[in-house]
């Protein structure tokens, strides 16, 4: 529909039905236009022409003082109808307390004819007769008298004024609070440029580093090899001139000799020449190829692990924020809890780390092994329960039984088994760890499941192994597909690597995956 804007604060308000002359009126102005006028020495009509005729009274819709007979005009002409007409007398009266102010006669907005008389609580508005009948009768309408609601509800507009000033005070507060952190987090944005420059120019001068050692490297190898032909061919030079000296005596020998004097060479001879014959040069070519190997894919995934990321605090309120995946309602784990339910095929990802980055930018390229946030959770830190999966340890419950369906074999007597358990024990490395019958078990609650059948991104054949590294990211060895997918936390989709494949950088069904804690690096 139709608005008009306010010239000073901009603000547009839709028109009613009537357009403006539906618009309620200043009325605080319009006294003081009147009282103003009121003070003056004579006034003039201000409703027609004649600047000679003189005002005998005012008309509140025109907002005109009236002549004689322009009041005339309002009594008898149809577009005056329903007009509320003061004589200057009555306004007087008003003014100097003959009449309340707050008795001066409003016209209804919709029937300019009716005086607002009532005040309807059901629907907080002042009314008049007709609306009284029409709009809001009584049987369904709390009605009271205008005079006695008018006080209540101007102290009510009084307090609302108080508590409007009162949240001004603290929107203030709150502003320079927004010009505080606004601050703050320009100057955090400034630190952070300066510190992803400086992190660059670290990656680009290891990578120069790097870059002259395998030049180096690659000299190297390359003198070592060219050294190594170069005597394979002062090998194979000499060899041919030793066959062609030897040559020239065995023609010298038969020319010049008898057959019984060239016998006496024969086998010494023949032993030069097995010795000619069995020399085999392109042997050592072998190993002479030279190439540079590199893996782009891992190298991708290497500086997405080891750059860095961008660290914030909460979103504000209005911000969408995509809720976790199928998370229990009620459930609040800690981070051990959060961490064993994570365990799977027997393999534990790392406990979260008991301390934040270092702000300096050194001490993050440098501390404990060039690592962007170690752990440093030893054993003895790591709960009970959290050393054992969920199945892992099943198969040692008293040393019974693997858990085996009802038809399968029988199992080995309890001597075997414990062989059997201490054998596995050494072998993963898990011996420390005490037996779960002296462990105290707890109930297992999952933080979140996320994932489904199928091969798109997110989804799995057969998730065969579960690691987490530094930033609570979960690592998903999908066997069946043949890649490892990484996923935030909450279990979003972050990226994957892998194909199916023997080469470099490709994967066929990899069942396990580890993080290493010190450098981020993944091992499938």
């Amino acid at each position: 529909g139709d608005k008009v804007r306010c010239p000073q604060c901009n603000h547009d308000t839709p028109l009613p039905s009537g357009g403006t002359a539906g618009l309620p009126s200043d009325y605080a102005v319009s006294n003081i236009l009147e009282t103003a006028a009121l003070e003056g020495a004579s006034l003039g009509c201000t409703g027609c022409k004649g600047k000679e005729s003189s005002a005998v009274a005012r008309c509140f819709d025109c907002a005109n003082f009236l002549c004689p007979n322009c009041v005339m005009a309002h009594q008898f002409m149809h577009c005056f109808e329903g007009h509320r007409v003061l004589t200057l007398g009555e306004l007087q009266s008003a003014r100097d307390g003959l009449r309340a102010p707050q008795d001066k006669p409003v016209a209804c907005l919709r029937h300019r004819s009716e005086v607002l008389r009532y005040f309807c609580r059901s629907c907080d508005t002042p009314v008049c007769k007709e609306c009284a009948l029409l709009d809001h009768p009584k049987a369904m309408h709390d009605l009271e008298p205008l005079s006695e609601a008018a006080p209540r509800h101007v102290e009510g507009l009084s307090h609302m004024v108080e508590d409007g000033r009162v949240k001004s005070h603290d929107l203030r507060a709150a502003l320079k609070t927004l010009e505080q952190v606004s601050s703050r987090l320009q100057s955090q944005y400034q630190r952070a440029q300066g510190e992803v420059a400086d992190t660059f120019h670290f990656y680009r001068s290891m990578l120069e580093e790097r870059r002259q050692e395998t030049l180096r490297e690659l000299e190297n190898v390359y003198n070592a090899k060219m050294v190594s032909l170069g005597l394979l061919g002062q090998k194979v030079q000499d060899t041919i001139e030793r066959i062609h000296q030897v040559c020239a005596f065995v023609e010298r020998l038969t020319r010049f000799s008898t057959s019984t004097e060239a016998l006496v060479f024969k086998q010494l001879l023949e032993a030069k020449f097995q010795g000619f014959l069995s020399f085999r040069p392109e042997a050592g070519l072998h190993g002479m190829d030279l190439e540079f190997v590199s893996n782009y894919q891992a190298i991708q995934v290497g500086v997405r692990n080891t750059f860095g990321y961008i660290k914030q605090g909460g979103a504000p309120e209005g911000a969408p924020r995509q809720p976790p995946i199928a998370r229990p309602n009620g459930v609040v784990l800690g981070p051990a809890e959060r961490s064993s339910t994570l365990h799977q095929n027997g393999h534990h990802p790392p406990p979260p780390p008991t301390s934040p980055f270092e702000s300096n930018l050194l001490s993050k390229r440098f501390s404990s092994a060039n690592s962007l946030g170690p752990f440093s959770t030893s054993l003895a830190d790591v709960s009970p329960y959290e050393k054992w999966s969920s199945g892992g340890a099943d198969i040692f419950h008293n040393g019974s039984d693997f858990g085996a369906p009802q038809d399968a074999p029988a199992p080995p007597p309890q001597n075997a088994l414990a062989e059997l358990s201490s054998k596995y024990l050494a072998s993963t490395g898990v011996g420390l760890y005490p037996l779960k019958s002296q462990i105290k078990r707890q109930k297992m609650i999952y933080h979140c499941k996320f994932g489904e059948f199928g091969v798109m991104e997110g989804q799995f054949t057969e998730p065969s192994g579960v690691a987490v590294n530094a930033q609570n990211d979960i690592v998903v060895a999908d066997t069946n597909n043949h890649r490892i997918q990484i996923f935030d936390r909450e279990g979003r989709f972050k990226f994957q690597f892998g194909e199916c494949g023997k080469r470099d950088g490709q994967l066929l069904y990899p069942n396990r995956v580890a993080v290493v804690r010190q450098s981020g690096d993944i091992v499938v």
